[in-house]
Order: structure tokens, then sequence, then C-alpha cells
């Protein structure tokens, strides 16, 4: 779920991240969970795979800058194993399983740009990429 005042995101699990979450916040709750994908000087990426959010499965990138939470991008679990499942109707029922999800995380709330920031279902037709991004305001 997206509470939609304060833009934190509560996982089934009960993990939680928020827009003021710091890297030592993740670590924390996260242990050996989270794994370091980037740093370079003032930002810094880590992914969480295997995560759970309302009923799918789901891996989390959280990019940091100046240790506070910038960006979030959330991927539902496509089972593609290579470039050689991709299809176009692949990548359009990836898009529609993240557009339900987001609206089901928003709880029927239409909106998308809130005071904390906002929130999209996108999809890169370059690299096939869907996922919801949720972008906090600094």
């Amino acid at each position: 779920m997206i509470d939609s005042n304060t833009g934190k995101i509560s996982f089934d699990s009960g993990f939680s991240v928020w827009k003021d979450m710091t890297i030592d916040d993740l670590v924390k709750r996260t242990g050996s969970k989270c794994e370091r994908t980037l740093r370079n000087g003032r930002y810094e990426t880590y992914l969480i795979r295997n995560l759970c959010l309302s009923g799918e499965s789901v891996s989390l990138s959280i990019h940091f800058r100046d240790n506070r939470v910038l960006l979030l991008r959330i991927a539902v679990d496509s089972g593609l194993k290579s470039w050689a499942d991709y299809s176009p109707a692949g990548e359009k029922q990836s898009k529609d399983r993240h557009d339900r999800l987001l609206a089901s995380l928003l709880n029927g709330v239409g909106q998308t740009t809130f005071r904390w920031g906002h929130v999209e279902s996108s999809c890169d037709a370059k690299t096939g990429d869907a996922c919801i991004v949720v972008s906090y305001v600094a």
C-alpha cells in the first residue's frame, strides 16, 4: 500500500520504505537482503529481490541521493529468463500488471501527484522494462 499522505510504501512482510529513509535505516531493516548496485559520489542504489507487494512478487530498487531516498522502482517479477522470451504482447501484459498493481496500491485514489512526490506505472519501449516509479520531492 502507498500512504497517499506520506508516500510510505508498506510491503506484505511489514517492511516499509518512506521519503526520509536513510541507507542505515534500510540496512537495519533488511540486513543482507539488500544489495548495493551503484555508488557514485552522492548517489547510491540498492536492490531487494523477492519482496511481496499486494500479493505480487516484486523487486525493489531504492535510489538515494545524499543518504535520502530519491526514487523507487518497483518491478513485478516477469518470469522472463532471456531476451528470447521477450515479445511486444508480453511487454503489454507486464505494463498492464504494473497498472493494476499501482491502482491497488493507491487504494482507489485517482491522483498520482502528491505533496510528497509522484507515482506512475511506466514501460521503457527500448528495454522492455516495466515498473512502478515513485519519485519523492526533495
